[in-house]
């Protein structure tokens, strides 16, 4: 079938490993992909390896049509060999995701030039920009983290204004649409006494403010999910709340809330018929979230045991768990929560010991029916894939594994994670805030986290690369925190998207990601205004 109308360009801004170009570049409702990126760019070395393979598979066109040495690649890690097969697609590639640090002079400049290098050969075609600033100075988290310390005080820190970077392209490439993907904390977040919320949202809805009366373009900004509120839908004054996209009510099975604002220029609102009273353009809150849980998400993997920072073998892993089949230890676990804790405890050591578990590895083979609906399933899956890759477990010393059993034990029996509160004496954290913890019920209390079996998982943030305690997997046997790819699994990305660098800078890019089955729905968004515009040509 002929495509019925042409794809829109897509510049990707602090793109990271490409969450958001994913979801948009893989809606094709029909006869076609309806967005093309032309540009993505990254400034983190790994980050942009990952971009950067991605956007290499992306010049052959659909799944079907990748080479057998893509396939090939993800079993052997020679990337040196895939580029001399297709040295045009590599330099293609190279060519779209480039390695910039937004806000170094030099890097603004490769940008600027790019960008309009790209609006000269789209020849006035409308442009759309996606993209979010790096979410550090932000994060509520990171704020509680690092109060007190001079260089990350509002007043002190570069990273609030990072969103300037953004400002700049828009005021270079005035895309039709823009979706800014930020934190929740950015709606607290104050400088000087200022929220910085209303400052940037100024910015955005006039980028051009001090410029030339003549050359000054607006932008109104609306929610990419419709909010819940008793407001008549004519109304164009939004709330900063009406912001949050939770994906957890949009098929991720993650309870993830970020602020997403979408900026639509003008003449694009005059000629689409408004906004926000364009019916049937925003997401709808969807009501089959419960069918997304962990296992649902996850199971169909295969099965493995942790690792051991020192000494590690099956041996010797066996032996770290063997040391909980004491009595002293089931007591102490029957104390603080109850007998049947205790006993899965000891079935799960029992089969964990019998079986011959391996660590995984980069790529291992793989062809288990999910329990997905459908149409995650076949997002998640490639038929030309029989395995999946960036699986494999991390190292932990014996103390976190016995913590580890015991936490998934408890979740498996109270369908909750454990507080430190319910945890033994002797399997707590010789650290001097774990009694300030416990007494105060403090943020930290749940510092070991399972990811429970039943419900969708807590947000997967940057922070899985430090440890593994707020990613404990939900099955006692296995005994281990989550892998890279049960991770990505969580952030909907599919099973033949590879991430580069070490374990550690893979976590890291999993955690930052936009889940592309949102993105996807995001892309859904745009163009349905697109094209109620008639912004095709």
């Amino acid at each position: 079938m002929p495509r019925s109308e042409p794809t829109i360009p897509i510049i990707d801004l602090f793109a990271g490993p490409g969450g958001l170009g994913e979801g948009f570049t893989a809606f094709a409702p029909d006869d076609g992909p309806r967005f093309q990126i032309n540009l993505s760019v990254e400034y983190e070395p790994n980050a942009h390896a990952t971009l950067q393979l991605r956007s290499f598979v992306r010049q052959f066109g659909g799944r079907d049509r990748w080479p057998d040495t893509y396939f090939d690649f993800l079993e052997s890690g020679d990337l040196m060999h895939l580029q001399k097969q297709h040295p045009l697609e590599w330099a293609a590639a190279t060519e779209e995701a480039i390695q910039a640090e937004l806000g170094v002079a030099e890097h603004d400049q490769i940008v600027e030039r790019r960008v309009a290098a790209i609006r000269r050969a789209n020849k006035g075609r409308d442009i759309v920009l996606i993209g979010g600033p790096p979410c550090q100075a932000y994060s509520l988290i990171g704020r509680a983290r690092n109060r007190g310390i001079e260089a990350y005080e509002p007043e002190h820190d570069r990273r609030h204004y990072l969103y300037e970077e953004y400002l700049a392209i828009i005021r270079e490439s005035w895309p039709a649409i823009f979706v800014m993907e930020n934190v929740k904390g950015i709606l607290s977040s104050r400088v000087s006494g200022e929220k910085m919320i209303g400052r940037i949202m100024g910015d955005l809805s006039e980028p051009d403010r001090n410029g030339r009366m003549s050359l000054r373009k607006r932008y109104q900004l609306c929610p990419v999910v419709l909010p819940e509120t008793d407001r008549s839908p004519s109304e164009e004054q939004y709330r900063p709340s009406d912001f949050i996209v939770r994906a957890e009510d949009h098929g991720v099975p993650q309870a993830r809330h970020r602020v997403f604002i979408m900026g639509v220029r003008e003449d694009v609102v005059r000629k689409a018929g408004g906004l926000p009273g364009i019916e049937g353009c925003l997401i709808s809150r969807r009501g089959d979230h419960n069918e997304t849980t962990v296992h649902k998400a996850i199971h169909d993997l295969p099965d493995l045991r942790s690792g051991l920072s020192k000494g590690d073998s099956l041996e010797a892993w066996r032996a770290v768990l063997a040391s909980a089949q004491t009595k002293d230890f089931s007591d102490a676990i029957s104390i603080a929560s109850g007998p049947e804790v205790a006993r899965v405890c000891e079935v799960s050591v029992d089969r964990a010991i019998r079986r011959r578990f391996e660590r995984g590895g980069r790529y291992l083979e793989n062809r288990q029916r999910s329990l997905l609906p459908s149409d995650l399933a076949s997002w998640l899956h490639n038929d030309r894939l029989p395995g999946v890759c960036n699986h494999e477990t991390r190292g932990h010393i014996p103390a976190d594994l016995h913590r580890y059993l015991f936490a998934a034990a408890y979740a498996k029996v109270c369908g909750i994670s454990p507080t430190l509160a319910d945890f033994p004496d002797e399997l707590l954290p010789e650290h001097r805030n774990v009694k300030r913890a416990i007494r105060g019920g403090s943020l930290f209390s749940d510092r070991f986290r399972v990811q429970v079996r039943d419900r969708v998982s807590s947000t997967v943030t940057s922070h899985i690369s430090k440890d593994g305690h707020y990613y404990i997997h939900y099955d006692p046997v296995q005994c281990r925190s989550l892998t890279v790819r049960e991770a990505a699994r969580l952030q909907t990305f599919p099973d033949d998207y590879c991430f580069m660098g070490g374990r550690t800078a893979q976590y890291v890019q999993v955690g930052n990601a936009v889940p592309p089955w949102l993105a996807r729905q995001i892309a859904e968004v745009v163009h349905s205004i697109m094209r109620k515009a008639g912004r095709f040509g």
